[in-house]
């Protein structure tokens, strides 16, 4: 009679190491297939989702489709991003996560506004923060205009304010903000293709910073509470001056 040969017991390690790579590929699977977190770097869905927001995407609300990559890392051979099962259509308001058709690696999360329709202008709401600003945003403007043009469309500046920066952040903030005015529209001016340039507001007192983000000392527009032009009004008319 053969005695069966009984099975050492797994160490803790080993269940450990077992437990914490089975949770691992579980981590990925799920990432990559079925839900994804991300942290909101822009206001341009305000006041639906907020800067800094943090939201989960369901992956599969239109269908399973092969991950364009696993834990970040592009697979070779794979045909990513083809959907490998239908499940639903996408319809109108839904609010959709999308990589940058012209830029590899950023995600953009819009509305939907409307299907099958023809897009011919890229409106720009520049709802700009002085002390939040990057050294190399009229070059990231820029940027922008450059790659509408090459899409076919144009762009128009539509909703343009700038918060001058909580006190203390900059020895003159309405210099700095006239600076910033004058940078935007003229980027704007000297393009062609940019064929609009409209300020959100008329006069600091109506600014919706103020009650919407409880900004209560923005003064972010052209002309002050007793309608007299600020720095940034000429900031503009320079640049309009200048022309193209």
């Amino acid at each position: 009679m053969k005695i069966p040969k009984q099975r050492l017991p797994k160490s803790i390690a080993r269940q450990y190491a077992e437990s914490i790579s089975i949770a691992l590929i579980l981590a990925v699977v799920m990432r990559s297939s079925f839900v994804e977190a991300y942290v909101i770097p822009s206001g341009s869905m305000e006041p639906t989702i907020l800067v800094g927001d943090h939201i989960f995407v369901n992956k599969v609300a239109y269908g399973l489709r092969i991950p364009r990559t696993i834990a970040g890392l592009p697979v070779p051979g794979l045909s990513s991003g083809k959907y490998l099962v239908h499940l639903g259509a996408i319809h109108h308001g839904d609010i959709v996560v999308f990589e940058s058709p012209r830029e590899r690696g950023l995600d953009l999360i819009k509305r939907v506004r409307a299907l099958g329709g023809r897009i011919d202008v890229a409106g720009c709401e520049m709802h700009l923060e002085a002390q939040r600003l990057r050294p190399t945003y009229v070059d990231e403007f820029k940027y922008f205009l450059d790659q509408a043009r090459k899409l076919g469309l144009q762009v128009q500046v539509t909703e343009m304010d700038v918060y001058q920066g909580p006190p203390g952040t900059f020895q003159d903030p309405y210099e700095n903000q006239k600076q910033i005015f004058y940078n935007i529209a003229h980027a704007c001016v000297k393009d062609s293709n940019c064929t609009t340039f409209a300020v959100w507001g008329l006069a600091d007192q109506f600014s919706w910073l103020r009650t919407a983000k409880d900004l209560t000392d923005a003064n972010p527009v052209l002309f002050d509470e007793r309608y007299n032009k600020k720095p940034a009004y000429y900031g503009v008319l320079q640049a309009l001056k200048e022309g193209r």
